[in-house]
């Protein structure tokens, strides 16, 4: 799951480009205000990977991701983006761009992140 279209017609050409796309996709809810106003019921099931984009609004995305597929998903997780040497407000379409090599495998090393408790 990302925030924006954008971000999800990038990441969903990578993983066609990487012969993934049947088995990975990208959504998005639309903006960072509509996690809570989405059907997120395609996901029942899945395993849910949330890219935020790097800035308050990105996070607080997150979160109400999160907890909306708390009961839905199979699992949901979130790369920690303050790992991926992004600037503020870059996103999941940045960097594509800037790792214009990286591969499938290079997305099991993105640092996860962890909820306070």
């Amino acid at each position: 799951v990302v925030e924006g279209e954008k971000c999800a017609d990038n990441l969903n050409a990578f993983f066609k480009r990487e012969g993934v796309w049947s088995m990975h996709v990208a959504v998005t809810s639309g903006s960072s205000t509509s996690a809570d106003k989405t059907d997120w019921s395609p996901l029942q099931g899945r395993k849910v990977t949330i890219w935020p984009d790097n800035d308050a609004s990105g996070f607080k995305y997150r979160d109400a991701v999160m907890v909306a597929l708390k009961d839905v998903a199979a699992e949901v997780e979130s790369i920690a983006v303050e790992g991926l040497s992004l600037r503020e407000s870059e996103d999941c379409a940045d960097w594509l761009a800037a790792n214009s090599a990286a591969t499938i495998a290079s997305f099991a090393s993105f640092p996860r992140y962890v909820p306070a408790i």
